[in-house]
């Protein structure tokens, strides 16, 4: 072998060698019962945590590994290095003259402690009491909350199932082998930390947690309360376990999920009032010198725009087994069908974010009334039924929670209180931001109900100009002319995509008195679409918004509100029959009169009386691409 083949192994080895050390040291090995808490996740019913960081630093002054004898002298001759860290050696005594010194020990010896960790040098140690209210039984019933600190206030649950996954049936990483331990070594005659986990049936356990092992920073020394056996735990134990209690806090607004709500009510009475406190805004010098930031949101500083629209948003259980569900917005003077989407994403918006901070736990009435909740300028309330989330059964009785919003605060965002916790807490302005939703932004968009694979056919009309696609008998991913001309693809892709995908960008006028004002007495263009099942729908393209040159006005056969639509939609509908047939360039500008050109090349004008002019809406006959249905606005 070559040096630097025996300089590899050599290096293997040492490595080797030490893991072995490190999972061997304080003669520690691996056994079939490692169990120090045996008791299940169900069952445990109160966490208590005591704690003293301090005593990490009082560990680190004595080293658990040194041996006895040499701490002692034993029969070594070595003279003992002074206490006050000089070089210099300690003289010996008078006989029979006690020194400061063997005094300070003799008093240690009497109280089992040294000097340094006597009472006068304690800090007060911190606690952690956590206690599990409700029964698991009930679905969403039960739930965790302080005793101390933070009393009667509620712990997160998704930190507190991790937690109480994690004590439940707590193992250790390795026993110590031996007779009854020497406490003192192990940091366990001073814990550092103390748990103690009770279950519903009165059984209790306590696991006292000592200094960290000394060749392994991520493990601890630990040992059951009263069985004598020490044992070597994870350190991230500890960190779980000795978090801020801050840090456990709910920041839920609702403990109901999107899933369970089936009913939201938004009451809007005023704006919020401004703080008082708020520092008053300095005008900007108009000759400043500083450089503009270029990552500067130019929104930052804008204002919310409140709503003032108070509404009810329900969810309908489907009639038939092959519909889907919908939702019904009701408001003060007008219901509407809901968007789905829109509707589901303001209710996520309460369920799913979280508050700011805490203001004021257990408020009383002067301090709800100073946040402006005992008036609030908005009130959110959910109902619904909770559901399993492993059997996924729901409930049988309904769930209320409210929402109150108050004034803004000095920082700009906004004090709030939810009806099932009892705290002031502080929402975020972006979150409330989120909140301002207006009857517009969740009724229903589409203008027909139809997807993609449901259309047989799309027929339209603009500039005289009536084309009918359907799809392909060959391949129903392309369309073509209604008598089976082929099509350009992406031109006629557009057009389809564009049919599925039509809805509205705002609502005009829920009850027009004349179509004329927006140019549907005498469309721009229709577009009828027929699906496989059920009736045509027809949608109008009126005439250009005013101010708004990216918009025109529309309308389907299935209301009779006016929407603007994103003007482009337009411009997918062909005015000239070479914008969507396959006919070669050449063909379009010199093709002859007749039928037919030599070769059997196809003729336009022909194709044209095929799928041209839509003669009967000319005549004023009833069809679905005239407004109303009898050519009349």
């Amino acid at each position: 072998m070559k040096p630097r083949h025996y300089w590899a192994l050599g290096t293997v080895v040492v490595a080797i060698g030490l893991a072995i050390f490190v999972l061997t040291t304080q003669r520690g090995e691996k056994v079939e019962e490692t169990t120090l808490i045996p008791i299940q996740a169900g069952s445990l019913v109160r966490i208590s945590v005591e704690w003293d960081e301090s005593r990490d630093d009082e560990y680190a002054e004595t080293d658990p590994m040194a041996d006895p004898e040499d701490e002692t002298g034993g029969d070594s001759e070595a003279e003992p290095a002074p206490e006050d860290g000089s070089d210099d050696p300690v003289e010996p005594d008078e006989p029979g003259q006690a020194t400061e010194a063997d005094e300070a020990g003799a008093d240690a010896e009497d109280d089992g402690t040294s000097e340094d960790a006597g009472d006068a040098d304690d800090t007060e140690p911190s606690r952690l009491t956590l206690v599990r209210q409700g029964s698991l039984d009930d679905i969403g019933g039960a739930h965790w909350v302080f005793d101390e600190p933070l009393e009667g206030l509620r712990a997160d649950p998704s930190t507190m199932d991790n937690l109480v996954d994690r004590l439940s049936f707590l193992d250790c990483e390795r026993v110590i082998e031996g007779d009854i331990p020497d406490l003192a070594k192990y940091g366990l005659d001073r814990p550092m930390l103390r748990l103690t986990v009770e279950s519903d049936t009165g059984d209790s356990t306590t696991v006292l947690v000592g200094r960290k092992h000394p060749n392994a920073d991520w493990e601890r020394f630990a040992m059951v309360e009263g069985s004598g056996q020490a044992v070597v735990v994870a350190s991230s134990l500890v960190t779980d376990l000795t978090r801020d209690p801050e840090e456990l806090r709910d920041k839920r607004l609702f403990t109901l999920t999107t899933d369970d709500v089936t009913a939201l009510e938004a009451v809007r009475s005023h704006e919020p009032t401004p703080s008082p406190e708020a520092p008053a805004e300095e005008p900007e010098e108009a000759d400043s010198d500083e450089p503009e930031d270029p990552f500067e949101d130019p929104l930052e500083d804008e204002e919310i725009e409140v709503a003032g629209e108070s509404f009810t948003v329900r969810y309908e259980e489907p009639v038939m087994a092959d519909e889907d569900p919908a939702w019904r917005v009701q408001g003060d003077e007008s219901s509407f069908e809901g968007d789905a989407s829109a509707c589901r994403m303001l209710i996520s918006d309460l369920t799913i974010k979280r508050v700011e901070s805490f203001h004021i736990d257990h408020p009383d009435a002067e301090d709800i009334k100073a946040c402006g909740l005992d008036q609030p300028s908005q009130t959110y309330s959910l109902t619904g039924q909770r559901t399993d989330a492993e059997s996924g059964d729901r409930a049988r009785a309904e769930t209320a929670e409210t929402l109150l919003i108050g004034d803004e605060t000095a920082e700009g965002h906004y004090y709030a209180m939810a009806s099932w916790r009892p705290e002031i807490l502080v929402l975020r302005d972006t979150d409330f931001e989120a909140l301002q939703k207006s009857l517009d932004d969740l009724r229903k968009k589409q203008l027909h109900d139809f997807d993609r694979d449901d259309i047989e056919r799309i027929r339209t009309v603009r500039d005289g100009l009536a084309i009918e696609l359907v799809p392909s008998e060959d391949d129903p991913d392309l369309w073509v002319l209604a008598d089976g001309t082929d099509t350009q693809d992406f031109a006629a892709s557009a057009l389809v995509n564009m049919a599925t995908i039509l809805s509205a960008k705002e609502f005009v006028d829920d009850s027009p008195v004349s179509l004329e004002e927006y140019g549907l007495d005498s469309p721009a263009a229709t577009m009828t679409i027929t699906p496989k099942r059920g009736d045509p729908v027809a949608i109008y393209f009126g005439s250009e918004v005013a101010g708004d040159p990216a918009s025109i006005y529309a309308r389907s056969s299935l209301s009779d509100a006016v929407v603007t639509v994103d003007g482009f939609r337009l411009e997918n509908i062909p005015d000239q029959l070479s914008d969507i047939a396959a006919v070669p360039q050449e063909e379009q500008e010199g093709a002859p009169d007749g039928p037919a050109t030599p070769g059997g090349m196809l003729d336009l004008e022909a194709l044209g009386e095929l799928s041209g002019p839509d003669e009967s809406a000319e005549e004023g006959e009833a069809n679905p691409e005239v407004p109303g249905g009898d050519g009349q606005s």
